[in-house]
């Protein structure tokens, strides 16, 4: 039996929707299996689980590990991509990010399963396009969530690598902007947390990049 597959050519063929249902596999080294094989083929080449079960174990070998290089792609960030048919815009200015909007990123960010989360922060509909300069949406929040589960996955990694390269950065603004910023106590112990937040994906980054901002 012959069966159509759709195997991506490369990480912007795949959606974060496909790579979250990937992790909620929980595939490890131990638990490598070709029953996992096959859900991976099936999650990634949009295909029936019966189906794949008709092929050669080696020829879903070889797509396994195909698909398991497109991941090793070097990523840039994207600041616009279209989404469901409508233009998004990455956040133009980061400088002017809000405290709501930083608390958000930073706890939706670190974490592969809340990350859609993450991008309705990052990635808004544009609003208005001029000289090649555009604004979006004012922030209102992750309730749409699953709608960002379409993104490509080149965009989700471009602003991953993006967001650590200028994570350092972010740390060393926070003392100051305690300082002169009106909050109150109840912010300011969250904004503080937040710092470490970022820490922690800076050195998560830091370990998988070795070091590199790609």
């Amino acid at each position: 039996m012959k069966v159509k597959l759709n195997v991506p050519e490369m990480l912007s063929e795949v959606t974060l929707g496909q790579y979250i249902d990937f992790l909620e596999l929980g595939i490890t080294e131990e638990t490598k299996s070709s029953e996992a094989l096959q859900k991976v083929i099936e999650i990634f080449c949009k295909v029936d689980f019966k189906d794949v079960a008709q092929m050669k174990y080696s020829d879903l070998s070889k797509i396994g590990a195909h698909i398991n290089g497109i991941f090793e792609e070097k990523c840039a960030l994207i600041p616009r991509v279209k989404l469901n048919g409508e233009q998004y815009g990455f956040i133009p200015e980061l400088d002017n990010i809000t405290l709501g909007e930083y608390i958000d990123l930073d706890n939706y960010f670190n974490d592969w399963t809340t990350i859609d989360r993450a991008m309705c922060v990052l990635y808004r509909p544009i609003t208005l396009t001029k000289k090649g300069q555009y604004l979006i949406e004012d922030y209102k929040g992750t309730d749409h969530f699953m709608e960002m589960r379409s993104m490509p996955m080149n965009v989700v990694m471009g602003a991953r690598v993006f967001f650590y390269s200028l994570g350092n950065e972010l740390l060393s603004h926070i003392p100051n902007y305690l300082m002169k910023a009106n909050l109150t106590d109840q912010q300011r112990i969250i904004l503080e947390k937040s710092g470490d937040g970022i820490q922690a994906f800076i050195d998560l980054q830091r370990d998988r990049y070795g070091g590199s901002t790609m």
